[in-house]
C-alpha cells in the first residue's frame, strides 16, 4: 500500500513538474539533472554500501520505494529548487527559501525514516543536513560554472 501511494506520487510530481513553467533552459535543467544524478546516487552508495551508517530495508517492494526516491524524487526536487531560485529577487528571500528548501528536502528523507525504509546506525539527522547542503553548494558551483559556458557559446 505504502509503495504504490509512493509510485502515483511520484507519477503526479513528476506530472507537475513537467508542465511547470521554468527559469532555466533546456540545457541547464538537463545538466543540472545529470549532475545531481550523479551526486546522489553517489553520495547514497557511499552512506548504504561502503560506510554502511544507513541500512536500507530488505524488502523489495520497499526498496524500489527508495530507488524511486533517489532517482527521480530527490534529483527533482533539487531542480525544483534551482529552478525557483532564479525567479526569486533579493538575496534575503533567497536565503529563506534555500533553508526552506532544505527543509522540505530533509523532511522526505525524514518520511523514509519513519516508513522504516532507512535506518540509521551512527548517523544523526545533522550529518543529512550537511550532505544536503554540499549538494547544494556543489551543483550550484557546477551550475554557475556551466551557465557561463553556455553564455560564451551564444546560449542563454
Amino acid at each position: 500500500m505504502y509503495s504504490l501511494l509512493f509510485v502515483y506520487l511520484t507519477i503526479l510530481y513528476i506530472i507537475a513538474f513537467s508542465v511547470s513553467g521554468k527559469k532555466l533552459n533546456v540545457f541547464e535543467n538537463l545538466f543540472i539533472f545529470m549532475v545531481l544524478e550523479f551526486l546522489i546516487t553517489s553520495f547514497s552508495a557511499i552512506l548504504y554500501v561502503n560506510l554502511q551508517v544507513w541500512d536500507i530495508t530488505g524488502s523489495l517492494e520497499l526498496f524500489f520505494v527508495y530507488r524511486l526516491y533517489e532517482v527521480i524524487v530527490l534529483p527533482l526536487l533539487y531542480l525544483t529548487y534551482f529552478n525557483l531560485l532564479a525567479a526569486i529577487r533579493g538575496r534575503l528571500w533567497k536565503v529563506m527559501f534555500t533553508f526552506f528548501s532544505i527543509a522540505v528536502i530533509y523532511g522526505t528523507e525524514l518520511l523514509l525514516v519513519k516508513g522504516e525504509i532507512i535506518a540509521y546506525r551512527d548517523w544523526s539527522f545533522w550529518q543529512s543536513l550537511i550532505v544536503i547542503s554540499l549538494v547544494l553548494f556543489s551543483t550550484y558551483i557546477l551550475y554557475r560554472w556551466f551557465r557561463r559556458v553556455l553564455r560564451k557559446e551564444g546560449i542563454g
